[in-house]
């Protein structure tokens, strides 16, 4: 379905799908200093594909979060932050029309730090499937939590996510070359749901999702 906010609408000529499990989504974009350009733009645009879809059905519930480090003056460091910037139970789609254009990156990776947060969202959920699905470019950093040990705590918190029966998708969104630690370290944090995907062809993520939500 995700295709369908693409503008892909001949998926009606493959696959009528009548009726879904109420379902919740829950997408997270890493919003750090390094996504800045066609990485956060395709993938602000993939969020908002899959919103829109999600809207043309019932029963799925779509939440979109941006992460990244906020400066406390008072302390004179770098803290982590999520926000939750669309909510489909309560905002419509005019709220994406009206703020996303305003969306810009800031800050630093702070990873697991962030998604503990996201599980406590999740878990507080009553959908029959929930998704946890993740835009990311990079490893976990921010002060005090970097290296093997952010590695192995983000790693913590999404096999938390995955054991609480919700499913995961992880998408590695890079433009050009991947170094090697790099992919090591995310293949370490989401296992077998990593997924390295071209900024300029986003539709690979729509085309994982509709495996994911129809049980594929």
């Amino acid at each position: 379905i995700a295709e369908l906010g693409f503008g892909n609408d001949n998926v009606f000529s493959k696959t009528l799908v009548t009726s879904f499990k109420k379902a919740s989504l829950h997408l997270t974009i890493d919003f750090s200093g390094s996504m800045n350009g066609i990485k956060l733009n395709n993938s602000i645009t993939s969020a908002v594909a899959i919103a829109k879809a999600a809207s043309m059905v019932s029963n799925i519930n779509v939440v979109i979060s941006a992460r990244n480090t906020t400066w406390e003056r008072r302390r004179g460091e770098a803290k982590p932050m999520i926000c939750i910037i669309y909510d489909s139970k309560i905002n419509k789609l005019s709220h994406i029309r009206k703020y996303f254009p305003y969306l810009t990156v800031a800050g630093l990776t702070p990873e697991g730090l962030c998604f503990e947060a996201v599980r406590k969202i999740i878990s507080d959920g009553n959908s029959e499937d929930n998704y946890f699905v993740n835009y990311s470019d990079g490893q976990p950093y921010a002060p005090n939590y970097g290296g093997n040990n952010a590695v192995r705590h983000t790693k913590k918190i999404v096999d938390n996510i995955r054991h609480s029966g919700t499913k995961v998708l992880s998408y590695f969104i890079y433009e050009s070359a991947i170094y090697r630690r790099e992919k090591q370290d995310f293949k370490i944090m989401y296992g077998k749901d990593a997924q390295f995907i071209d900024p300029t062809n986003m539709m690979d993520v729509a085309r994982t999702l509709n495996k994911a939500f129809l049980g594929n």
